[in-house]
């Protein structure tokens, strides 16, 4: 078996560059590209077509999640491996739905993402011992359920889960829009298609849902 080729995807030079060196040190692993913004890794995944992605969550240009999604549909058997100081739980259920298969934290040992790399290329998971122990076992328990629910919630697009989950913790439509900066007008459209979805009438009403299917609602 041939080496992993991995293309690395974020904007601190000094953390791409650091990872391109020590992951080099590995035999089953050649660095084929370093991208500095979500755009440009979905450029390099065009031309390189590595077998996995570590992917930075907070980037220029393209999110995370989004960027995520669009690796994905260009090639859908990618391995990606999230590899973020992020540990808040939304993030990581947003970014593992989106169909990441490891998510790392950073300032792990190198061998920890070595770990991860080997084990996504193998079709397998990963998940970073940094994170909290409760939620990787909402997540697995998630994983294995068929409920109603969680696939009405899985109906809602990726704007509208964010927006699902602000209001679930009782933000305003006005501070929403400040949060995700979109206008007020957008966030009640997006309130309506949710409301449809879930048939949820209020705010009240989806902070329950949330905590049915597993997502906490603290603000």
């Amino acid at each position: 078996m041939g080496s992993i080729r991995v293309l690395i995807v974020d904007d601190h030079p000094i953390i791409s560059d650091g990872l391109h060196v020590f992951l080099n040190n590995y035999t089953d692993i050649s660095i084929v590209g370093i991208a500095g913004d979500g755009l440009e890794g979905l450029d390099q995944l065009r031309r390189l077509r590595p077998d996995c992605m570590i992917v930075d969550l907070s980037m220029p240009k393209l999110g995370g999640v989004e960027a995520i999604r669009l690796y994905l549909k260009e090639n859908p058997d990618l391995g990606i491996v999230v590899y973020t100081g992020h540990t808040e739980e939304v993030l990581v259920y947003e970014a593992l739905q989106a169909g990441a298969r490891a998510y790392v934290v950073k300032g792990s040992p190198v061998s920890v993402l070595v770990s991860a790399l080997r084990e996504v290329n193998n079709g397998g998971y990963w998940l970073s011992t940094e994170l909290n122990p409760a939620i990787i076992k909402r997540y697995l328990r998630k994983q294995g359920s068929d409920t109603g629910e969680f696939i009405e919630y899985n109906s809602l697009s990726d704007r509208e889960k964010q927006v699902f989950l602000l209001l679930a913790r009782g933000m305003s439509p006005r501070e929403i829009g400040e949060t995700l900066f979109i206008s007020i007008k957008t966030v009640s459209k997006h309130q309506l298609a949710i409301k449809d979805k879930l048939k949820v009438k209020n705010a009240a009403e989806m902070a329950i849902y949330a905590m049915r299917i597993g997502l906490g609602t603290t603000r």
